[in-house]
């Protein structure tokens, strides 16, 4: 009786680990994910802010693809 005791107790620790590895595997994908939408929004953002900078500074689009990215942004904060 103990053999069995033994067995099925080491048996639910298993299944518990397994569902324990499982739901944690689960959440981190679903924050890695939800970080990426975060990062991706936080560029969008910069990237329409810094298109609306450029387009006040210039009063136009005109070079808007050919000028630097590094340049303009270094002449946006001053430098």
């Amino acid at each position: 009786m103990r053999s069995l005791t033994l067995k099925l107790t080491l048996a639910f620790l298993l299944i518990g680990i397994v569902i324990v590895a499982m739901i944690g595997i689960f959440f981190s994908q679903q924050v890695r994910q939800s970080f990426d939408q975060f990062v991706l929004d936080r560029w969008q953002v910069d990237v329409i802010r810094r298109a609306q900078t450029y387009y006040e500074f210039n009063g136009g689009w005109d070079n808007f693809g050919t000028e630097p990215y590094i340049q303009f942004n270094d002449r946006e904060e001053g430098g």
